[in-house]
């Protein structure tokens, strides 16, 4: 895992991650060109963090499921996505529990997350972002805990494969510096992705980064290998889009 986060003010949203893949065991890099935010339907962007096999899984369903219904509504969709991961992540957590090293151990006793996936976009019009953690229970199930935020006050969340100590530590010095609530909301979030950068080892590659506002949908930061359908951006009413 590496790390996803998203800044929400008002009617401003900005979604982040990296591009670096770690191998299973989270032992050594595995590439630093991997696309990991993607367009499911205009306006409409998704992450996931974990296994990228269950990641592809719940992006394609939520592809899809975007499309059967014909909606955009991103707790509409979340809430799909999640209850169709759950048979999937029972096999990934079964397949974990046969491996010895650390990282699978940590997520077999629910100590880590197994997976987890952001969607950012709207809901009743309001622009927002949902997030849905999965963990392992001491019954040998899988919990999901859902997070959504659509208010105006300046919010941050994050998931990162940082140690949770370390990453204690990074929020708390972020939380209690004022400029970073205060000040323009690109550069708070620039500083927070870097220095959880500095400090984790598979956080890095290329920064991938989305901004939504009222004026449209806006690439930020995009490797060029990173591919999206024609369809992803379209013009809001009222708004104007960037073209690709």
């Amino acid at each position: 895992m590496s790390i996803v986060a998203v800044f929400k003010e008002a009617d401003t949203l900005i979604f982040s991650t990296d591009s670096r893949a770690m191998v299973l065991d989270n032992s050594a890099v595995a590439s630093d060109v991997e696309q990991k935010i993607f367009a499911i339907a205009p306006n409409t962007f998704f992450a996931a963090s974990g296994r990228t096999g269950a990641g592809e899984c719940q992006l394609e369903r939520a592809r899809k499921i975007a499309a059967d219904l014909k909606t955009t509504d991103i707790q509409v969709i979340a809430r799909e996505v999640a209850r169709v991961s759950i048979p999937v992540l029972d096999i990934l957590l079964d397949r974990l529990r046969k491996e010895t090293d650390e990282t699978s151990r940590k997520v077999v006793s629910g100590a880590d997350i197994i997976q987890g996936f952001t969607l950012v976009g709207r809901s009743a019009r309001k622009l927002g972002y949902v997030k849905c953690l999965f963990k392992a229970q001491a019954d040998g199930t899988i919990k999901c805990t859902t997070e959504a935020y659509f208010e105006a006050k300046r919010k941050l969340t994050a998931q990162a494969g940082t140690p949770i100590e370390i990453f204690r530590k990074i929020a708390t010095e972020f939380a209690n510096e004022p400029s970073n609530w205060t000040g323009p909301m690109d550069r708070a979030s620039m500083r927070f992705l870097e220095a959880a950068k500095r400090e984790t080892h598979s956080i890095g590659g290329p920064w991938q980064i989305v901004s939504m506002d009222s004026t449209g949908t806006h690439l930020v930061s995009m490797p060029a290998w990173a591919k999206y359908p024609a369809n992803s951006f379209v013009v809001p009413e009222g708004g104007k889009s960037e073209s690709l």
